[in-house]
């Protein structure tokens, strides 16, 4: 007979967090990245304005 032996899980696995902060990472390159070009579109605008 086999024991069925349950493990309880406690936390993440470090693959875990080594994913989410991959994902965290990417999400805030892009948002540098469109942030950004928003900086230079409104300095753009403003600068034609003068």
């Amino acid at each position: 007979m086999r024991k069925i032996c349950k493990q309880s899980r406690k936390g993440f696995t470090l693959l875990e967090l080594i994913i989410v902060v991959a994902i965290i990472v990417i999400v805030t390159a892009i948002a540098i990245l469109v942030f950004g070009g928003a900086l230079k579109s409104a300095k753009d605008f403003t600068d034609s304005l003068m």
